[in-house]
Formats: structure tokens, sequence, C-alpha cells
């Protein structure tokens, strides 16, 4: 602007010459002038050069601006993104904390419930400790009805005894009379002797006893339960026999053998000395017999006793524990009758082997007295034997009967070999596969009844392969 106003001032003068100036000096003005000119271009270049700069530094502002609004739209969706993620989160956590209440409402129900199962729990304890006090008081007034019971049948025995040996002292007071008094009308009848008092007795060996360790006095239990056992038995099966009679218990055993195999004694938590004195102190009648070395022994002392008990009228019953081996089946061959079969019962520990179970005499399980067992593997395979080649011989002689046209005989041969080994549930199968083997005739479909029966033993039912 300074340039400007001093030119059109200039112009102004030179336009006036009567301004009276001199040209020396318009000269010196000139050359300032275009001093001024020159240094007014270079500042106008130093200014283009400095408005570049500026223009550059704008278009870096620019793109800096740019970048700077690209930044913040990218951080605006960052946090937008972010937000719906606090959002989102913040509802996750509300419906968390929903959860936890409701998990702890569920928590505390689940508490409330355990402590009622608690207290039902407590409850139920008290009324098991009072059961249990009542189950020991009811055995100990088992064993002392037991007890009492015996006494009884003591006292009503001497008190028959009595009464009889009264009866006894009148009749010879009425016979001293009538050796005085010749009138035979006042004669009174001539009384009988005094019977002795019934008894039954059990005969057995304690390798098949049931462990009764857990009871204080396992001896003692053990004499009341086979106590109790025999006379339900008796009273149940033997009603004849009377209310009144004696329980005799023989146990015969090898007492150094039982010395010498203490392994044996390792499985029970009771002491066998004891067991046996506790057992025969419990009642008079029980005893447990040493029988000598070696096994054999013991059967001869089982025989002895039972020859002379079943030849014994005051005997009403026995009971012989003796089915786990065919060593007493001798001794039983000739007992094969009505008369012995009422008298005499086997007790069997779970099966009876086969030579006994072919005699068909009573057999009963006592599982709360004695231990059930299997039978023997080698017994179970020697009797699939036999009854395989019964049914081969059975199957020969009916194709050889079928042959000849008569089939009935054979039918009712083959059903009473085989119809006493079969349980009560397996007879009406049995019946009804005899009809279908009737109809059909053929010796194929005896073998194919006999291979798929089972080998009935006791009450434990066997399928052999």
């Amino acid at each position: 602007m300074n340039t400007l106003n001093y030119l059109s001032a200039r112009l102004q003068r030179r336009r006036c010459p009567d301004a009276g100036a001199t040209l020396q000096p318009e000269i010196d003005e000139f050359a300032r002038l275009a001093d001024l000119v020159e240094l007014q271009r270079s500042e106008n270049q130093r200014l283009r050069d400095q408005a570049q700069k500026d223009e550059s530094e704008l278009v870096n502002l620019k793109t800096r601006f740019a970048d700077l609004q690209k930044s913040f739209r990218e951080a605006s969706n960052r946090i937008e993104s972010m937000t719906a993620e606090a959002k989102n989160s913040e509802q996750a956590h509300l419906r968390q904390l929903q959860q936890f209440y409701g998990q702890t409402d569920h928590v505390k129900s689940l508490d409330t419930a355990l402590a009622k199962q608690r207290n039902k729990n407590k409850a139920l304890q008290n009324q098991i400790k009072a059961l249990e006090g009542a189950a020991t008081l009811r055995n100990g007034l088992v064993a002392e009805a037991v007890q009492m019971r015996a006494l009884l049948a003591d006292a009503h025995f001497e008190t028959e005894r009595l009464r009889y040996a009264a009866r006894g002292r009148l009749e010879w007071e009425m016979e001293e009379r009538d050796e005085e008094d010749p009138e035979p009308e006042l004669k009174a009848p001539r009384l009988r002797s005094t019977p002795e008092a019934p008894y039954v007795v059990l005969l057995w060996a304690p390798s098949i006893f049931r462990q009764g360790g857990k009871h204080h006095r396992p001896g003692t239990f053990a004499a009341n339960e086979i106590y109790q056992t025999i006379s339900d038995d008796i009273a149940k099966n033997h009603p004849e026999i009377g209310a009144v009679y004696k329980i005799v218990v023989r146990v015969f055993f090898n007492a150094r053998a039982s010395q010498t195999r203490q392994g044996t004694y390792s499985q029970f938590t009771y002491n066998p000395v004891e067991f046996r004195r506790q057992f025969v102190e419990t009642f008079f009648l029980f005893d447990y017999i040493d029988a000598g070395q070696g096994k054999e022994r013991v059967d001869y002392k089982i025989r002895e006793n039972f020859n002379l008990c079943v030849t014994d009228p005051r005997c009403r019953h026995i009971f012989l524990a003796v089915c786990k081996d065919n060593s007493f089946a001798r001794m039983l061959e000739g007992y094969q009758h009505d008369a012995a079969r009422q008298k005499l019962t086997l007790v069997a520990p779970g099966y009876v082997q086969w030579e006994l179970w072919d005699m068909h005499f009573r057999t009963v399980v006592w599982a709360n007295v004695f231990r059930t067992q299997l039978m023997p593997k080698d017994s179970l395979e020697k009797r699939r034997r036999q009854v395989l080649q019964s049914s081969r011989e059975a199957s020969e002689a009916l194709q050889w009967d079928t042959g000849l046209g008569h089939t009935g005989t054979v039918n009712k041969m083959l059903a009473s070999n085989i119809i006493y080994m079969l349980d009560e549930q397996w007879q009406d199968k049995l019946e009804n596969r005899a009809r279908e083997y009737s109809e059909r005739s053929r010796g194929v479909f005896a073998h194919e009844i006999c291979s798929k029966l089972p080998v009935f033993a006791g009450s434990v039912v066997e399928e052999v392969d």
C-alpha cells in the first residue's frame, strides 16, 4: 500500500510541471523506487513462498483433519460398539444377578428341605435306636420265654410224674385193702406204669453252622435259635407229638482238628471255645461232644446215636444235619418206609447230595441256623452225566418201543424217572412237554427234554451247560 501511494503521488507531480522541482531528484527517487519495488517483489516472493508453505501446511492440516475425522468416526463407532457391549454385558449381568437371586432362593429352599430331612433323619435314628432297644429287649424276653418254657415243661413233667406216683401209691393202698376186703366189686382197676417223657433229637456236625459273631453271646443265641426252630417245626408239622417233650441236641466234632485248623476260625469274630461253652450252658440237653481224632469217628458217633434214637419209642422225631455228602446214605437205606419217613427229617445246608435226595426223606432248610451253600461242581457234573445217561437210555428204549407200537408205557416210565428232579414250578411245564412228547413219539424229543431240565438240589437250582 505504501508503494502505490507513493507512485500515485509521483505521477501527480509529473502532471504538474509547475511544481518547480528538478530532474535529478526524480532519478534518485526512481532508483529508490526501484529498490522499493525490488524489495516489495522479494517481499511478495517471500509472501508467496510463505503462502505456499501455509497452503501445504493447510493441506497437511486438512489431511490431518480428515484423518482426525476418520479417527473420530472410528472412535465413535468403537464407543457405540463398546456402549452396546456395555449394555449387553449389563443386561447379562442383570440376568446373572436374577439367576443368582433365583439360585439363592433355590439354595435357601434346599437348605430348608435339608434341615427338614435332617430332622426326619434324627427322628428315624431315634426310632431305629428305640427299635434296636426293643429288639434287644425282645431277644432277652425270647430267651427268658424259652427258658421259662423249658422250666414249665420240666415242672409239667415233674407234676405228671408226681401225679402218676400218687396214683401208684393209691393203687398199692387199694390193693392192700382188697387183700383185706374180699369183695371184688370194691377192687380198683390196676393203673398202667408211669410213661416217660417223649423227646426229639437233632444230630449234626458244626461245619455248616451260620456265623453268629455279631451277637454278644453267639453260643447262647445259636442254642435259642435251634430250640425255637425245632419247636416251631414240631408244632407245625408234627402236632401229634404234643406240647410236652424234650429237645435233645448233640453236636459231634473233632477238637484236635479244630485246634490245628486255625485258618478256618479266622473268618469268625468269636472264640470257638467260648461258643461251645455258651452253647452247652444254655440248655441242659444241648451237648457239644468231642468224637475223637479223625472224621470217621464223628460219623460213627452220629450213626450209633441215630440207631439208638430211631429204635427208642420215646424218641418221637429225629432231625439229621448230615446232607453235605453221601457218607450217611448207607445208614439210611434200611429206613425208606413210611414209618421212618414220618420220624426223620433231613436238615440241608441249601442242597442235598443226590443219593440222599433219591431216598425222598423230608428235607428242610433252616437259613437262620445253618449256612446255605451251593452244591459242589463235581457233584453237579456227576449228576449231569447221570441225567444224560438216563436220558439216552430212555431215548433208546423209546425208539425201540415206538417201533413195536407201545409208547404209553415208556412215556410213563420217563416221566416217573425225572419228575422227582424238578421244582414245583417246573412240574406243570414238564407235564405239558410230556403231553407233546406223547403226541410226537420221538426219541430225539426225549433227549431234548432231559438235556434242558435244571438240576434241582434242595432249594438251589443250577443250570448245567
